[in-house]
């Protein structure tokens, strides 16, 4: 346990340079494109999830389904899945009702006491109670998938709210000995300055994969607001208002990139369209 927190510590401490701003890669648009399906399909009926058989289902083509869970109190929702490209992923779900949501936003933090995470370091409580809502299926299924293929790479995803748990889990799967790459969209500020650097020095001492989209105007990423001492992770990718894709500077807050629109310019349809998609799921049947 001493030699596993002085690596996380040491993760933290790490400092690097500012990135510089690049048009974000082909290959990357189109990874990003397909965890997008994913994110988006955390919206279907959780029936049409355990059948596979729903609106994104379709888009993400053939997946073995380890499980679906729902948690009403905290309007979640989670899937774990195993794809035919030898992919793991995991996919929460945002709000049903964005608006409302958005409306009775909180900025309560508490401190992230699990073990493995230095003292000291804050998220947003309703994101972690909502997180811990689901967290115990969720480990579960991820250790059925990496021991049925131990090769295959765990995605972790989601939307909104979604994205928010999303960051909670990559931080407990890579505690618990994971490597998990991530996109999210319309992901909110999880937590503190501190907590962010925790998080990127602690995904980025295995891999540069991941990423969280935000969509033009979207209002979700400005909140929970800066001045209150929360703070975004990196790395963001921006949908400008040309559609072009900017990967941006990495320190989680670049001014230049979508924190240069201010808030009372923000749009919340914007936070309903990533890609140009509708992140809507109507039942088949």
């Amino acid at each position: 346990m001493k030699t596993m927190f002085a690596f996380f510590c040491a993760a933290v401490a790490a400092t690097s340079a500012l990135l510089p701003h690049q048009v974000l890669p082909a290959d990357l648009q189109s990874k990003a494109q397909y965890q997008l399906y994913a994110a988006y399909g955390a919206y279907c009926h959780e029936d049409e999830l355990k059948d596979w058989d729903c609106k994104w289902c379709e888009k993400l083509g053939a997946a073995k389904v380890y499980g679906v869970q729902q948690n009403i109190t905290w309007d979640g929702q989670v899937f774990v899945i195993r794809n035919n490209a030898s992919e793991i992923i995991v996919s929460f779900r945002g709000s049903h009702n964005i608006q409302n949501w958005i409306a009775d936003f909180t900025f309560d933090k508490v401190e992230l006491n699990w073990p493995g995470v230095p003292k000291g370091l804050e998220v947003h409580q309703g994101f972690l109670e909502s997180y811990m809502s689901l967290r115990k299926d969720t480990s579960k299924w991820v250790k059925e998938a990496t021991t049925d293929c131990p090769n295959c790479v765990v995605h972790v995803t989601g939307h909104s709210l979604g994205a928010a748990e999303a960051v909670l889990c990559v931080a407990d799967l890579r505690l618990q000995g994971y490597k998990p790459e991530m996109w999210t969209y319309g992901q909110p500020r999880v937590g503190t300055k501190e907590f962010a650097k925790w998080f990127d020095g602690v995904t980025a001492s295995y891999n540069q994969t991941v990423y969280r989209m935000v969509n033009k105007k979207d209002i979700v990423p400005h909140l929970a607001p800066s001045e209150m001492f929360f703070h975004h992770t990196d790395r963001e990718v921006w949908r400008m208002k040309n559609d072009t894709y900017m990967m941006c500077d990495g320190s989680g807050e670049d001014h230049e990139c979508s924190r240069s629109i201010p808030l009372v310019e923000c749009n919340p349809d914007d936070h309903l369209k990533y890609m140009g998609l509708d992140e809507s799921c109507p039942r088949k049947k």
